[in-house]
């Protein structure tokens, strides 16, 4: 067993691996949070901390998995719709460079746009 652990080189994870370890990850937080009623005693305190949990597993504040990219997918066609309508309009991604990346302070920032009419945590 353990010859056969030298000889394998590392490599990058594929496309699915890398969304399976992301998707297995989500699960695991979901269910820390649904199994622990002592620490999360009611429905929202168990909906804030999966979302922090997730938000934070996006930015990369996780040793299961890496940081990840979170930008809008504009179209040329959507850019063009709300010109026309006088609206702002998300960027259209670039081949070489991704536009508006809004990962890595997800977390961070989740209680700063918490709706005024969500009561506080007890």
């Amino acid at each position: 067993m353990m010859a056969e652990v030298e000889n394998l080189k590392p490599r990058e994870y594929t496309e699915e691996e890398t969304r399976e370890k992301f998707l297995r990850h989500i699960w695991m937080i979901l269910e820390h949070c649904l199994k622990n009623d002592e620490q999360m005693p009611n429905t929202q305190h168990k909906m804030e901390v999966f979302m922090h949990s997730f938000l934070a597993a996006l930015d990369g504040c996780s040793l299961d998995i890496p940081p990840f990219i979170v930008a809008p997918i504009g179209s040329d066609e959507n850019t063009e719709y709300f010109v026309k309508h006088g609206e702002n309009f998300y960027p259209v991604q670039d081949q070489d460079k991704i536009k508006c990346d809004i990962g890595g302070g997800l977390h961070e920032l989740m209680y700063k746009y918490k709706p005024k009419s969500l009561p506080e945590r007890d």
